[in-house]
């Protein structure tokens, strides 16, 4: 495979990613919306804390998708600034002596935001699940609430 495929495909993999992402910090938006909304002027009870448990799960989903995109564009800009040294074009380019030393760190940080990105991607798909099961129980445990309600 030429070298200029392997590009073309590695772009589009990384537009796919990225919508993905966004669509995932989409659906937390709108799942916490729509639990705020349905609650709204709802007494506090037993069914709202599972309400609540989704929105708690939404946030983080949402908070570990906004980390992942941080992650990404540092290791992003980590590539870039290897291929500036490599290439001899980066606006500091160290001295030879100290080349190896500070592409080892940039390797470093370039493994590390990696990693990072990996995890925070797994907790926004994870999050967001517990979130919509959460929701599923809220709503069923209200109906079973509506339709046998407790004698006083």
């Amino acid at each position: 495979m030429s070298s200029e495929t392997t590009l073309e495909l590695y772009k589009r993999y990384a537009t796919e990613q990225d919508k993905c992402v966004y669509f995932l910090l989409a659906a937390a938006g709108a799942g916490i919306g729509f639990v705020v909304q349905r609650t709204d002027g709802a007494l506090i009870g037993p069914p709202q804390f599972a309400a609540a448990l989704a929105i708690l799960c939404w946030g983080l989903s949402f908070w570990s998708g906004c980390l992942h995109i941080r992650a990404r564009l540092l290791t992003v800009y980590n590539n870039m600034t290897l291929n500036q040294l490599y290439d001899g074009s980066h606006p500091m380019q160290p001295p030879p002596q100290m080349f190896e030393a500070i592409v080892a760190n940039t390797n470093a940080s370039f493994d590390r935001a990696t990693r990072r990105a990996a995890r925070s991607g797994r907790w926004q798909f994870a999050l967001l699940v517990a979130g919509a099961i959460a929701l599923v129980v809220w709503r069923f445990w209200d109906m079973y609430e509506r339709t046998f309600p407790r004698r006083a």
